[in-house]
């Protein structure tokens, strides 16, 4: 990565030649030697430039990682360092909001309004009518690679308005999509933890705790939600969130009655409905249920199973 940047930089602006003496050099150390002068050759550049780097929630190698954070606090006057991916960025971002250094561009400003979704829509080769845009447009809440897979599901054949209106996570093509671009990329943990909780309309990490009979769902929650996954946050504490329609439809495309029962215990979880709607109910009274599972019951208002 280092070195794509370098040349990057060099293609604009002819950079300082030690940046690849040191690349080249088998005993150079990256972090002591070629990520400060890769981040003095970016901070001398007289040239406005836009680096770019995509995909940065790919970076693994901790040295890489590292060179990120330097770019950024080397980006000379009047250039920018655009940072895109499915994941916060290796930054100090807390520091660089804090000295306004810092635009965040996240899912809900790249979520589509209803004409917004109508253009992608004509230009992907569908026409359809308000109703029906404006009731895709909910189904994927703007995201736009699910309209765009909306649109190449409808251009498969059928009744366009029936297939705008049953549009959803149970279709192939999302659910192929969604099993590519996310769940091959996280844990067995997780995947278990999201396909368990999937039924819940919101959640949280003591509800979660509950449901599931365990513990640490509040570091899941917010582990998942760091790394853009599937989460809509419901508060700035971030202690609630929910799932994407999408993807609560693609785990449950329809209507089930599912009993579950906590290990260890002989509380039970009663998923009682089809779609986002879709509740738990948990019997808080039962011998044996420890008294934290009780009250967090309570606390989040589960329905009793007599």
């Amino acid at each position: 990565m280092l070195r794509y940047v370098a040349e990057a930089l060099n293609a604009v602006e002819p950079i300082d030649g030690r940046v690849f003496d040191a690349l080249s050099s088998p005993v150079s150390s990256v972090p002591g030697s070629v990520v400060p002068r890769l981040g003095s050759a970016f901070w001398s550049m007289s040239a406005r430039v836009a680096l770019v780097l995509d995909d940065v929630h790919t970076l693994h190698n901790s040295e890489c990682r590292a060179a990120v954070s330097v770019l950024a606090d080397h980006v000379p006057g009047g250039s920018r360092l655009v940072l895109s991916g499915r994941a916060e960025p290796p930054l100090r971002i807390a520091r660089l909001r804090a000295e306004g250094k810092i635009l965040e561009i996240g899912p809900r400003d790249l979520s589509l309004t209803r004409e917004e979704a109508s253009l992608l829509l004509r230009n992907a080769g569908v026409v359809l009518g308000e109703d029906d845009v404006a009731e895709l447009q909910r189904r994927t809440e703007g995201w736009p690679a699910g309209l765009y897979l909306a649109a190449l599901c409808l251009n498969e054949g059928g009744s366009v308005s029936r297939a705008a209106a049953s549009f959803g996570g149970g279709d192939r093509l999302v659910s192929e999509y969604v099993e590519s671009e996310f769940l091959a990329r996280i844990s067995r943990q997780q995947r278990v933890f999201l396909t368990r909780t999937a039924a819940l309309e919101r959640m949280s990490g003591p509800l979660c705790d509950a449901v599931l009979d365990v513990g640490g769902s509040a570091t899941t929650l917010a582990n998942l939600a760091r790394s853009n996954l599937l989460l809509v946050p419901l508060d700035r504490q971030q202690e609630w969130y929910r799932y994407h329609h999408l993807w609560t439809a693609a785990w449950y495309p329809a209507p089930v009655t599912a009993v579950i029962s906590a290990p260890g215990s002989t509380g039970w979880a009663r998923v009682m409905s089809a779609d986002a709607a879709a509740r738990f109910t948990v019997a808080a009274a039962t011998p044996g249920t420890s008294s934290k599972a009780r009250s967090t019951r309570r606390t989040h208002e589960a329905q009793v199973i007599p």
